[in-house]
């Protein structure tokens, strides 16, 4: 959804963005990833600390 979004304003200028075009197309993609990526360690994080995990090195038997 924030690709689609992101995509449209950036290609053709709406909002107040510039008018990017194909440009715009791509940045409006790498938006959308540094963003969905942003969330996903969030995420990842909120688990580990709510699940009460520790980080470090595994242990062999």
């Amino acid at each position: 959804m924030v690709n689609a979004i992101a995509t449209v304003v950036l290609a053709f200028g709406w909002a107040g963005a510039p008018n990017l075009g194909v440009s715009g197309i791509g940045f409006g993609t790498f938006i959308a990833f540094a963003l969905a990526s942003v969330f996903y360690v969030l995420a990842a994080l909120q688990a580990i600390t709510r699940q009460k995990l520790r980080l470090g090195r595994c242990r062999s038997l």
